[in-house]
């Protein structure tokens, strides 16, 4: 007996399709979070397994990453000094910037420090992408992210990495990613004696140290970073490609006398040089152009005058002496600023907001 199809076999099939909010949710969700603080992600981690994994990918902290790079409101940059605490201990302490730029008073918090099994001095030797290389004891160096409290012990150096130490081997440390090999790098470049220079790389990939010969014969390192030939004539300012390990020279300024001896840093991702002329003050020149020479621009010149960073309106905060000044371009005027509770401070450094991990790559 043929049977009857039933009403219900020519019903139209139901597709279910997700509200447009959903929708827009889903696709937009990584980029909402990718500008969100550091702080807020790490606590919306606990949402779910999948904000979890996401926040947590290497795809989602390079995009972190870049948003907190390109902020002009500088909201996620802070400021971070450290203090001497009696009996000659040291603090570290943190500020953001906007209150920096926008007032006389701001202030200042404790870094919850996590290294606590290592006790002696605490020196800042640079930071790159939210990471801090930090030097305890002289000895022990730390890579280190204060927004996730988390830390990376490297193998010893074999040398002194302090410049102001007495010793016959002392190291100046430099501190930066190498693109090519998506790696961080430590550089120690230390003497050996009076008349030898020799240099270390660290690479965060292997875990270890190798020896690298790089610099010419005659070279000697001195207590500002700058490399002196044997024959006194003059300053070289020394480059290495951290990516090909390969060293040239840069240019100093065309107006600079030889015989000064340069600081260097970093001012708007720019090398600046600091050159100090007894009696008379720093001079600060900013490299705009890596490689040419004409882009060599000078700064306001004054007494003990370190920049550190561009505000939003393009005022400059500047380290003077122990304390802060905003300098502004347009009018060539200073204010005094005020850091409660970190004040005199002994080194200060500017660092922005990260999830980079120094866990990521070894």
């Amino acid at each position: 007996m043929e049977t009857k199809p039933s009403i219900s076999d020519h019903q139209p099939r139901i597709i279910r399709y997700p509200a447009p909010a959903e929708t827009y949710l889903e696709d937009h969700i990584e980029e909402i979070l990718s500008r969100l603080p550091v702080k807020s992600l790490l606590r919306f981690r606990c949402v779910s397994k999948s904000w979890r994994a996401l926040i947590s990918s290497k795809r989602f902290i390079k995009a972190h990453l870049e948003h907190s790079r390109k902020d002009t409101t500088n909201f996620t940059r802070h400021v971070i000094v450290s203090t001497s605490t009696p009996p000659g201990g040291i603090r570290l302490k943190h500020c953001s910037l906007p209150p920096l730029f926008c007032g006389l008073v701001a202030d200042s918090s404790d870094v919850d420090f996590p290294i606590t099994n290592r006790v002696g001095s605490v020196c800042i030797r640079g930071n790159c992408n939210g990471l801090v290389c930090v030097v305890i004891d002289k000895k022990h160096i730390y890579l280190w992210n204060p927004s996730t409290r988390k830390f990376k012990e490297m193998p010893h150096a074999d040398a002194d990495v302090d410049s102001n130490s007495d010793d016959t081997t002392k190291a100046i440390i430099g501190f930066g990613f190498d693109e090519s090999n998506e790696d961080y790098k430590v550089l120690a470049v230390f003497n050996v004696g009076r008349d030898e220079t020799n240099v270390k790389i660290y690479s965060l990939r292997t875990n270890s140290w190798k020896i690298i010969d790089v610099f010419k014969d005659g070279l000697t390192l001195s207590e500002t970073g700058t490399l002196k030939g044997s024959d006194s004539r003059g300053w070289d300012i020394v480059s290495l490609d951290v990516g090909s390990e390969v060293c040239g020279t840069v240019a100093q300024p065309s107006y600079v006398e030889s015989d000064l001896a340069p600081w260097f840093g970093l001012f708007g991702g720019c090398l600046c040089v600091f050159y100090h002329h007894p009696k008379i003050g720093v001079d600060v020149w900013v490299l705009k152009e890596y490689g040419v020479t004409e882009s060599w621009t000078k700064m306001a010149g004054r007494p003990e005058f370190k920049p550190l960073c561009i505000g939003p309106k393009g005022e400059i905060l500047v380290v003077y002496g122990q304390g802060f000044l905003i300098y502004s371009p347009k009018d060539y005027r200073f204010r005094l600023i005020v850091m409660r509770n970190a004040c005199p401070f002994l080194e200060a450094d500017v660092r922005y907001e990260s999830l980079v991990s120094a866990f990521l790559l070894s």
